[in-house]
């Protein structure tokens, strides 16, 4: 016990070794602080003034702290802006892009139109244009709508034909619509000739779901690549001479003296929109 509170005694901060010292520089401290607050020089006012600096300084960095707060407040905003018209623009150049594409599609289509009111007034009187209105009708290959049908006097067995010959022949007719198999077709059979060197040849057309065939075609007959085949008009709907296609491919048949003939048909619905009946 006894020792203990010696060294407790001896570890107060003023010890009788350290008192006169310790007091001595609090009582200058204390001394200078009352002294300079008296004296006008200018080493005495530098300190003044550095210790005034305080709440200045403490405004300064708030008012630029403030500041800058706003300006970033405000490049944001203006982001968001630029971002808001960029995007309303955008909108605006696609809705722009469709109605130029809408405009050439309406060019497109009245100078295919135009090219068969031309064709019809030329070279059929009874005829009617029709518009594709469904490629691929029922699932079934080959087969598509047009928008003409009863209240346009159409009938099954009536040719459909473009600018580059016939393209195949209705077979279904609704009061304002009509079914189309086209010469593709695989149950599509069609008489035509072929004309070599000023002589016609006459055959059977069939369709492969592809392309057309002539199934047998004898060898004595100088047909070559490139020939082209027109219809016959044997049938009560069908006109002469009417451009089926020309020949692509001459394979070799089950009979040794006979061609497989294959005929590129000269028309196809899929790349127009409109047609024309032949009444």
């Amino acid at each position: 016990m006894l020792l203990s509170a010696k060294k407790r005694k001896s570890s107060s901060l003023f010890n009788k070794s350290k008192t006169s010292i310790n007091l001595t520089l609090a009582l200058f401290v204390i001394n200078f602080f009352i002294f300079s607050a008296h004296q006008d020089s200018k080493f005495f006012k530098s300190i003044k003034s550095s210790l005034n600096l305080t709440s200045y300084s403490l405004s300064f960095f708030l008012d630029n702290l403030t500041y800058g707060i706003d300006s970033v407040h405000q490049y944001f905003l203006f982001k968001k802006t630029l971002i808001q018209e960029n995007h309303e623009l955008q909108n605006k150049l696609y809705f722009l892009n469709n109605q130029i594409l809408l405009q050439e599609n309406l060019i497109l289509d009245n100078q295919e139109l135009q090219n068969k009111l031309e064709i019809k007034e030329k070279y059929f009187d009874h005829s009617i244009i029709a518009k594709i209105l469904k490629i691929n009708y029922s699932g079934k290959n080959h087969h598509f709508l047009i928008n003409k049908g009863e209240s346009d006097q159409i009938q099954a067995g009536h040719i459909v034909v473009d600018d580059k010959g016939i393209l195949g022949q209705i077979i279904d007719v609704q009061t304002d619509r009509s079914t189309v198999k086209t010469i593709r077709s695989k149950d599509f059979y069609l008489t035509g000739y072929l004309m070599i060197n000023s002589k016609p040849y006459q055959t059977l057309v069939q369709g492969n779901n592809q392309n057309l065939t002539i199934n047998y075609l004898s060898k004595n007959i100088p047909i070559q690549i490139g020939d082209s085949i027109f219809t016959t008009g044997d049938d009560m709907f069908i006109p002469e001479d009417l451009r089926i296609g020309k020949v692509a491919e001459l394979q070799p048949s089950e009979l040794k003296d006979f061609y497989k003939v294959i005929i590129q048909p000269a028309s196809s619905p899929n790349n127009q929109k409109y047609l024309i009946v032949l009444k």
